[in-house]
């Protein structure tokens, strides 16, 4: 077959050429005075020779994991501040220390992928794109307190224009600005926190660098996260190496690092920080009901704007309550179980945060200093039937979701752990999703197992984990102009696509359902191996599955379903460790033609999530806004922007049900209550046996028809993952399937009719009775088609006069196996509801 290889978003020369055309950009002529005026101030202490990498040496330190913690949380004192602010403040005081000079010339590393307008999209594009660009950092003076040094080296980065991205532009392009690089006596660059289970290669590998490479700054400072340890490593010339001053810099760098960590014990940080635009009103209100336990107060992001405003409108409701429910074999030690779980919450704020509306002006969440957690523990071991004992389990987890939780009064977590037997525990973690999402869930599951087995720690040992104050504000602080026109561009011309009318349930009980599709190993593997041989995402193949399915029961060709992603973009350190709701549910769109190669359809469906993604930091509400008034006049017309029907979620976590382990318990498999909003919601969970979950209320969606779309969703994955080259081809009929549905055409299906002459025909003819396609070719189940009769002429029908001369005119010959030999069209529309059943739609 011929090698087609997916579509990247833009080429390595692509965007070199669009960094040529940058330069004469408005935005980027207009930094010339900005690092004009960096120019003038780089002073070096150090003679300008030549530097090389044999000509260095190393000096290292290291910072204990109790110290790295506390510098961890200098979010607490300095709102949006993080663990590489703290790191450059301090070395910016030790180099004023050292050198006695008022400003620091330091050399900066960005990753050099811009986002700015009119830039290429790399997303997916291999190179090195890493920027290096001055800076003068001031800290904040003479008399300055460690804290206001990160505060004003915080702000004097965010001062830097376009993060930097641009200076290499201006300096080696256009030769506008001076090339400062090895004018500069210092390099820093922070590298994170070095990946679970890598280890630092030794020496006796070889050297990490060519001996004769060439150097630009006389010292560097290179600084990682090993396991929970900070280290620290300067790489400095060997002729400066014992200067006084460098030797002082080393040492200032490590007191400088010990000194902030001590003043961030808490007692220097306020008692409650708030933003700037919170109304005195607001605050003494939350400050009356919360009292002196209020840590901080700050306002909701879109997304929990959206969540909360929906819980107003649907009180009572169960839409976006999380549980999650498991087995624990073995011996549980339920005391330290519990103190585990105490220490989770208070090393998370978002488990100690409750949510304000009444009498403010605007809705806040509140971070309170304490949560009364305490497990819910019951033992049903007295009864000795399991089949009551079950049932008592099912009883306690539904009064569990009925209960809900109020969002104004914390802990808003609920543990419950039920002893079913002498070393068995049912246990069920409950939340409201405006605080977490499913991600953030199994870190703190995973995290509360680790505690647990270790065995309860001091309270000294307890680490704050990064704060989602600091994504708050990172998204707060977005400018949101591109992302509008993004969507707006993408929305243009497009019609909502809501369920087909034979969706729509006419059931009195509303009740929440879901139905789970689990593939065999041996599908889940065709799978696999064919997203990994067309260089595709897991996510991109169930996607174009499912926009395929969707094609199939409405026959458009432009579909729009809810996609959720995980909101947890890179920019933001430490970003995969924070506790909170940081997704987001972004539309996709997708266009499709008979003779589209599927490889190709796939290729548009990545690039465009990749291209949503970039553009993710709009509300769903605020992206549909953006695209204007909706086209058409159909079933979605007149209402707000839509809407789409149908949202997918793939929950692939980093640490999810697959990865948590215990010691001392077994854990069993996951069961959870997904329930959206939305009509249809379809989750899929990876593992040895792909699941895919369909959830819906039967009182919206008619439960034969989610049925119908699950069989659909099915077999379009296998002719997907099959090789099925076009669009076209992928049609949902399942061979074995359809020889079924045509055997139970032939042996008189039940027809199930509102209109009296319809039912007046079916209860009259009692033969073979077809759903036919355009083409003649039957329908699968949940597809919706033309009704046709079997019969060996028009005169053995219970029809005469216009109707009966109508059918007959209509006669064909079938294409398929059939009794009779002409095929006869009732002027009906229908579709299968299974396997001996029709239902007649029109």
């Amino acid at each position: 077959a011929e090698l087609r290889l997916p579509p990247v978003a833009a080429t390595f020369s692509s965007w070199i050429a669009a960094t040529h055309q940058r330069v004469a950009s408005p935005e980027v002529q207009g930094q010339i005075p900005y690092w004009t005026e960096v120019a003038s101030k780089i002073r070096s202490p150090f003679p300008r020779t030549a530097l090389t990498e044999s000509g260095t040496v190393d000096r290292e330190f290291g910072v204990s994991a109790e110290v790295t913690g506390r510098l961890a949380r200098i979010g607490a004192s300095v709102p949006g501040a993080e663990l590489q602010h703290a790191l450059l403040a301090t070395l910016t005081r030790a180099y004023r220390e050292a050198f006695a000079v008022p400003e620091f010339p330091v050399l900066l590393e960005g990753h050099g992928r811009s986002d700015s307008p009119g830039s290429p999209d790399i997303s997916g594009t291999v190179g090195w794109f890493t920027s290096m660009y001055p800076a003068v950092l001031r800290g904040a003076g003479d008399g300055g307190t460690p804290v206001a040094d990160v505060q004003a080296v915080r702000e004097q980065l965010r001062a830097i224009p376009g993060g930097g991205d641009d200076y290499g532009v201006l300096a080696y392009l256009d030769h506008s600005v001076p090339p400062l690089v090895s004018a500069v006596p210092v390099a820093f660059n922070y590298l994170g926190a070095m990946p679970s289970g890598m280890e630092l290669a030794s020496f006796a590998y070889g050297d990490f660098r060519s001996g004769a490479s060439r150097r630009e700054c006389a010292v560097e400072f290179n600084l990682f996260k090993y396991g929970d340890d900070l280290r620290v490593s300067m790489r400095v010339d060997r002729a400066f190496a014992d200067s006084p001053e460098v030797l002082k810099l080393l040492e200032a760098y490590e007191r400088n690092l010990l000194a902030l960590a001590e003043g961030l014990d808490g007692t220097h940080a306020p008692a409650v920080k708030e933003p700037a635009a919170l109304p005195a009103a607001d605050r003494e209100a939350v400050l009356a009901a919360y009292g002196d336990d209020v840590q901080h107060i700050l306002p909701l992001t879109p997304t929990q704007e959206g969540l909360l405003y929906h819980e107003l409108m649907h009180p009572g409701g169960s839409d976006y309550f999380g549980q999650v429910v498991t087995t624990l074999h073995g011996s549980l030690d339920l005391p330290a179980f519990e103190a585990a779980w105490n220490i989770v919450i208070a090393e998370n704020e978002m488990l100690r945060t409750v949510y304000g509306w009444e009498n403010l002006s605007r809705p806040v969440q509140i971070v309170l200093g304490s949560a009364g957690f305490r497990i819910d523990h019951r033992d049903l071991t007295d009864r000795a039937d399991e089949t009551e004992r079950r049932r008592a389990v099912d009883d306690l987890l539904a009064a569990d979701i009925a209960a809900g939780f109020d969002l104004t009064a914390g802990p808003l977590l609920r543990v419950t752990v039920v002893r079913t037997g002498g070393d068995e525990h049912v246990f069920a973690f409950s939340f409201p999703h405006i605080s977490l999402d499913g991600w953030s869930v199994f870190r703190i599951l995973a995290r509360t197992l680790e505690l647990y087995d270790a065995g309860v720690p001091e309270p000294a040992s307890i680490e704050a984990a990064p704060s989602f104050r600091s994504y708050a504000e990172w998204l707060g602080n977005l400018d949101l102009t591109e992302a509008r026109a993004y969507w707006s561009r993408y929305l243009t011309d497009s019609t909502p696509w809501v369920l087909p009318p034979e969706a729509r349930s006419s059931a009195d009980e509303d009740r929440f359902s879901q139905l789970d599709l689990v593939l065999d190993e041996e599908e889940t593997t065709l799978v696999r191996e064919f997203a990994a041989g067309a260089h595709c995402t897991l996510s991109t193949v169930l996607q174009t599955a499912l926009a395929l399915t969707l094609r199939i029961v409405s026959g458009a060709d432009d579909v729009i379903f809810g996609v959720t992603v995980s909101g947890r973009s890179p920019d933001v350190p430490d970003v995969e460790r924070v506790v909170g709701l940081l997704i987001n549910t972004l539309p996709m769109r997708v266009r499709m033609a008979d003779d589209e190669p599927v490889d190709s359809l796939m290729g548009r469906i990545q690039t465009d999530g990749f291209g949503a993604i970039e553009h993710s930091g709009l509300a769903t509400t605020h992206i549909l806004e953006s695209a204007g008034p909706e086209k058409g006049s159909g079933a979605g017309a007149g209402r707000s922007r839509a809407q789409f029907d149908v949202l997918f979620i793939l929950e692939n976590y980093p640490l999810g049900p697959e990865f948590l382990t215990s010691k001392n318990l077994g854990i069993g498999s996951f069961a959870s209550h997904e329930r959206t909003n939305y009509p249809l919601t379809v989750v899929a969970i990876p593992g040895e046996r792909l699941t895919v979950r369909f959830s819906s209320m039967t009182g919206v969606v008619e439960p034969a028809w989610v049925s119908a779309f699950m069989g659909l969703f099915r077999t379009a994955l296998h002719q997907v993952s099959s090789g099925h080259r076009l669009v076209t081809d992928v049609d949902g009929v399942d061979a074995a399937a359809l020889a079924d549905l045509l055997r139970s055409s032939q042996n008189a299906p039940t027809v199930e009719a509102e209109h009296e002459d319809q039912q007046r025909f079916f209860a009259d003819f009692r033969g073979p009775v077809f759903v036919l396609d355009e083409q003649a070719r039957p329908c699968p189940v949940g597809v919706p088609g033309h009704i046709h009769v079997a019969a060996d002429s028009v005169s053995d029908l219970p029809v005469d006069g216009e109707w009966g001369q109508w059918m007959a005119e209509g006669e064909t010959e079938p294409g398929f196996p059939s009794p009779h030999r002409y095929l006869y069209p009732t002027g009906d529309v229908g579709m299968w509801t299974g396997r001996d059943s029709i239902k007649l739609l029109d």
